[in-house]
């Protein structure tokens, strides 16, 4: 399969198999989780340069579950409008759209609550809460009530986080899961918040609206995120994005030729077997890159987002079998955009009619 191939999700035809994952967009004036102007000339750009499917950034289904107080949200119906801009912009540029719900449990930020999860225990940071009965159900109809308003304001569908150590990761991963209800224990048990969102969602959202869950390959290790993974599809969800989950560490065998995330990728779309397609994600900054992925077969779908970042063309150069014109730089010590990143320093100097 070709980068320019078509490819299905649920029932919808991407144009093509590059995405443009989840990344959060702190430094363009978000305010209470409302979307601004500049979020909006953001997603634009990047749908116009033709990349198939959009991912919106981590959006808080509640206030007191956020990463930051910069993280978009949609726990009030308010929100709705700027979110309806944004899904305006990527169809205009011809993108599909899909808006992740998050909710960041043991990662909350301190100005937005306690940080929760499935059992309590303290770390370096501090100590984490175990969810009540009560507030698990309270955040279960948070993520319902945010996926229709995202449908209200024009979205196809949502994507559950539920990777990167926040909630519905510490839930699925057995060492940060200690319950002894049926939201603990087994796989079975460690899904049962998420497969009861996805169904949850679905039946208040209809039959056309697309639901997919970005999991963690390595919660503790590959073989049991293939079990997570098939909960998830039997659950009903039409789409797995594969990335690290609570350890952040990834390990993949000697001489594999790609970022170990893709290694994780690989085994959750064996397990999906073609029920469901697999989006990998892990540094993809070349088309070439990109190309190889699929040939190997490590993913359906291909994410690139520092170099989306640092390039709002790549993907119209990527689509061409071309360089983009301003690479990522691969900072050290992680991405630096939008504040100081290098190669969106030279598109503002090229480009100085841009807001970034």
């Amino acid at each position: 399969m070709k980068l320019t191939d078509t490819s299905t999700l649920h029932q919808y035809q991407l144009k093509n198999r590059l995405v443009m994952p989840p990344m959060v967009s702190f430094g363009l004036g978000c305010s209470d989780g409302d979307v601004t102007a500049r979020h909006i000339h953001h997603y634009l750009a990047r749908a116009q340069a033709g990349v198939g499917l959009i991912i919106l950034e981590a959006t808080a289904v509640l206030p007191q579950g956020r990463l930051s107080p910069e993280e978009l949200g949609l726990w009030r119906d308010e929100q709705i409008p700027g979110l309806a801009h944004v899904a305006e912009a990527c169809h205009m540029g011809g993108a599909m759209v899909l808006v992740q719900l998050h909710h960041a449990g043991p990662a909350t930020c301190p100005e937005a609550g306690p940080r929760v999860g499935p059992s309590a225990y303290t770390d370096a940071n501090g100590s984490v809460q175990a969810l009540t009965l009560e507030e698990i159900a309270a955040i279960r109809r948070a993520f319902t009530q945010a996926a229709l308003r995202a449908r209200e304001a024009g979205v196809d569908g949502v994507e559950l986080h539920g990777c990167h150590g926040y909630l519905l990761n510490a839930f699925a991963h057995p060492g940060y899961n200690r319950r002894e209800d049926d939201y603990g224990g087994s796989t079975e048990g460690r899904t049962h918040l998420a497969r009861e969102i996805i169904q949850d969602i679905q039946s208040a959202c209809g039959d056309d609206f697309i639901v997919t869950v970005r999991m963690g390959g390595n919660d503790p290790d590959l073989e049991e995120s293939r079990r997570i993974a098939e909960f998830y599809i039997q659950a009903g969800v039409h789409g797995l994005n594969v990335s690290s989950g609570m350890d952040g560490s990834v390990q993949s065998p000697e001489g594999f030729p790609f970022d170990g995330r893709f290694y994780l990728a690989q085994g959750i779309r064996q397990q999906a077997a073609g029920r469901v397609p697999v989006m990998g994600v892990g540094g993809v900054r070349s088309w070439e890159q990109a190309q190889a992925v699929l040939d190997a077969g490590c993913a359906d779908l291909v994410c690139a987002g520092r170099a989306m970042l640092a390039d709002d063309q790549f993907a119209a150069a990527a689509l061409q079998c071309a360089s983009p014109t301003y690479p990522c730089r691969g900072c050290k010590g992680g991405c630096r955009w939008p504040m100081a990143c290098p190669a969106l320093k030279k598109r503002r100097q090229d480009r100085p009619a841009s807001p970034f």
